[in-house]
């Protein structure tokens, strides 16, 4: 086993050790996958959808007369780093949470874990926005909406 994989190891069987956190992870990892396209129109007002409604088909990146172009389609470094950060800490915020509420019904902590890792992503996803929209000079439409 390379010396990456033996350090690694250890965390991801703790990070995981449980069925409530394995399962709350693969919920959060489901739901991330699915509306991290629309969150993507959402933020930068791209055009971008959900998968049953063309996702990307509509988005500003396809259009060559369009000044600027959605960030994270533009530059693939960008995208694919913030989406994977996003989607990372989702998981990992479903999994780790819940250590102050163990005793709790199983349920519970199920919807509770999967909103924590729903939540991180969200934030993560919309900060990771504004850092590629800086980085790239693209005026973000989701700020202007909140700060009229």
């Amino acid at each position: 086993m390379s010396p990456v994989i033996s350090l690694i190891k250890p965390q991801l069987e703790k990070l995981f050790s449980s069925k409530q956190k394995r399962l709350s992870a693969l919920i959060v990892l489901i739901i991330e996958l699915i509306t991290i396209t629309p969150l993507c129109g959402y933020l930068f007002q791209c055009g971008c959808d959900w998968p049953w409604l063309g996702l990307d088909e509509k988005c500003n990146y396809h259009q060559s007369h369009i000044k600027q172009q959605c960030p994270w389609c533009a530059s693939m470094l960008m995208g694919i780093l913030s989406t994977a950060l996003a989607i990372m800490m989702g998981v990992y915020a479903s999994s780790i949470s819940m250590e102050l509420f163990s005793k709790q019904h199983k349920v519970k902590e199920l919807v509770i874990r999967n909103l924590i890792g729903l939540s991180a992503f969200i934030l993560t996803a919309t900060i990771m926005a504004i850092v590629a929209a800086s980085w790239q000079n693209y005026p973000l439409p989701m700020l202007r909406l909140y700060f009229r």
